[in-house]
């Protein structure tokens, strides 16, 4: 999450597109899409650790025809961005690191801003085991072949939900 404000010096302003970048490493950081571009009820943003942001306070969307500034404008928020990749051991828990925020406009110009942010170690999120099924309707412990306590007998009949579940 980073908070930009914006105040347009042209007549007319439009912006195209947000990236952010490290000057010391690849970062391969994704600027959050707009979450209401596959459903118009869905107002929030969502980071990886599931953090949740308005629409009304990010500024990712605002872009195009959202994203026009006239001279003296103020445009303000948050931007988000997402790195599956974990920050390099060298940059120890609020340690400083260099990022580049690039912002085009309509006419491919592109306006760099290089900056520091501190940096926050996150734990590592507990994942859940796969279990491998062989169909839809069969119980883990049927299809699982380390399960050594599979009996027979005890075998449920699983009847079809109208719900699929996919692990």
């Amino acid at each position: 999450m980073i908070r930009v404000r914006m105040v347009a010096l042209a007549p007319k302003v439009m912006l195209h597109d947000f990236d952010l970048t490290s000057p010391d490493w690849p970062l391969n950081a994704c600027v959050l899409s707009d979450p209401s571009v596959s459903n118009s009820a869905n107002q929030f943003y969502v980071l990886l650790d599931r953090t949740k942001f308005h629409r009304d306070e990010v500024l990712n969307h605002r872009v195009d025809n959202d994203g026009i500034l006239r001279r003296g404008d103020l445009l303000e928020g948050v931007l988000l961005a997402d790195s599956l990749v974990p920050a390099p051991m060298r940059y120890e828990s609020r340690s400083r690191m260099r990022l580049c925020l690039s912002i085009s406009n309509q006419f491919d110009e592109v306006q760099e801003f290089t900056f520091e942010l501190p940096v926050e170690r996150v734990a590592a999120r507990i994942r859940t085991r796969t279990v491998r099924r062989v169909s839809l309707f069969e119980d883990a412990d049927e299809s699982d072949p380390r399960n050594p306590d599979k009996d027979q007998s005890l075998r449920r009949n699983p009847r079809p939900t109208g719900r699929t579940s996919v692990h």
